[in-house]
């Protein structure tokens, strides 16, 4: 049986608290037709590791490909990953389109994200570690 929401607003005020908890970057564009695409860089630590996760969102069905890029500068040098793909997303449903999980130890990422999708795109850019 699902049990349902007596008090909406109880439950954003603890959304509200929790969001400290993963950071993102998010960045939308709208198209004449009003669907609108956006994109959603995540960084959630994970006990010595930091989980990137790259989101598609959407306010109705559109699909498309991605691009992600990861870069990264630390004590062992510099190294970039580059992960692609499809994507469908779907309105209300975030999309995952790739997770990377890295050492958080001393190291600097830029996680860039772009997303086309018909003639709309979308890029959104995160910094992560050494402050």
């Amino acid at each position: 049986m699902l049990n349902s929401v007596k008090h909406p607003r109880s439950v954003l005020a603890i959304s509200a608290l929790l969001l400290p908890l993963g950071t993102f970057a998010t960045m939308s564009t709208a198209s004449p037709s009003g669907e609108v695409l956006l994109c959603e860089i995540k960084a959630t630590p994970v006990g010595s590791m930091i989980r990137m996760e790259a989101f598609a969102h959407a306010d109705g069905h559109l699909g498309g490909t991605y691009s992600l890029q990861v870069e990264n500068s630390g004590k062992s040098g510099r190294s970039t990953i580059n992960q692609n793909g499809d994507f469908d997303a779907r309105e209300g449903r975030p999309q995952l389109l790739s997770s990377v999980t890295l050492d958080a130890g001393g190291s600097a990422y830029t996680v860039m994200l772009d997303i086309v999708s018909g003639e709309k795109s979308v890029r959104c850019t995160k910094q992560i570690g050494r402050d």
